[in-house]
């Protein structure tokens, strides 16, 4: 991954370059699953770092958390605090969109003419988005319940209300709770 975005960086020095939550979160499961600390995982994982167990699989887990997101990815690829977006969603959307008009094996003058076709698309809505006629798109309206409890969450963190135990604790109820509301 490191190589990726280097290149990404030597090539668009002013790209800022996100992580995205959700496949943070598939790599975190599917580590602890094949470890057996599923159960472990869902109380969150700063929290049990202090009331860890111990064995073979938490000293695995722990030692996979230090060398692959700890200390070798820069925390801001995989904070998602205060972004709009926390996923890549929007990205994956884009690209199945993009893929949908291409045939199974396009000649190359089909491709430049799709990807030409896209430029001309992106950069006439960049262009409304400017000139403020349209609005950048807006979350489903269960994401945007998510991201006000959320943000309640963090607020009382922050202004301490509740301590990183307590704010652990809601912020894994988040998605059961919101997705009763609806």
């Amino acid at each position: 991954m490191k190589l990726q975005h280097n290149a990404i960086r030597e090539v668009f020095p002013e790209a800022q370059i996100n992580g995205c939550f959700f496949h943070y979160c598939q790599a975190l499961w599917r580590k602890a699953a094949k470890i057996g600390l599923t159960d472990w995982l869902t109380d969150g994982w700063l929290y049990l770092l202090h009331d860890s167990p111990s064995g073979v699989a938490a000293d695995a887990f722990k030692q996979y958390m230090s060398s692959q997101w700890i200390n070798s990815v820069n925390s801001e690829l995989v904070t998602c605090y205060g972004e709009k977006f926390r996923t890549t969603n929007h990205v994956e959307g884009w690209h199945s969109r993009i893929n949908r008009k291409f045939s199974k094996n396009p000649s190359l003058n089909l491709v430049l003419e799709i990807l030409h076709d896209e430029s001309q698309n992106v950069d006439f809505q960049i262009e409304r988005l400017n000139n403020h006629v349209d609005e950048v798109s807006r979350k489903r309206r269960r994401t945007d319940s998510k991201d006000v409890v959320i943000q309640k969450i963090l607020e009382d963190l922050t202004s301490e209300k509740i301590d990183i135990e307590e704010c652990l604790q809601r912020l894994t109820r988040v998605k059961f709770i919101t997705n009763l509301k609806q």
